[in-house]
């Protein structure tokens, strides 16, 4: 592995955890220190890891419980650390809508 390089999989493939090109790690992988370097998706195991972009980390991949399989809040829900240590997400309560009042006077009766 050359100095300049954050990683380096013996191959030329993107989409692994180290980019084909600039051999730097990808979002949402983390690399080992052998050589070759084995990267792995970080998403789903449980932490939440802010330097790789993951909004929330539930300890899966599963779409609309939401936690998305790419570590991003999907819509309508809100996500926070729960006992266990992972994310717990719930959905957001629905918005009520603003209530309008109308003014009467002594005049209008």
């Amino acid at each position: 592995m050359d100095l300049s390089e954050e990683c380096d999989d013996g191959n030329f493939y993107d989409g692994d955890g180290c980019s084909a090109l600039s051999c730097t790690i990808e979002p949402l992988y983390a690399c080992d220190n052998n050589i070759p370097n084995l990267c792995t998706y970080l998403c789903g195991d449980g932490f939440r890891n802010m330097t790789a972009g993951e909004e929330c980390d539930d300890r899966n991949t599963q779409e609309l419980d939401g936690c998305s399989k790419d570590c991003k809040i999907e819509s309508g829900y809100q996500c926070s650390q729960g006992p266990n240590g992972y994310d717990v997400c719930s959905t957001l309560p629905a918005t009520s809508r603003p209530t309008c009042f109308i003014e009467k006077h002594d005049s209008d009766l």
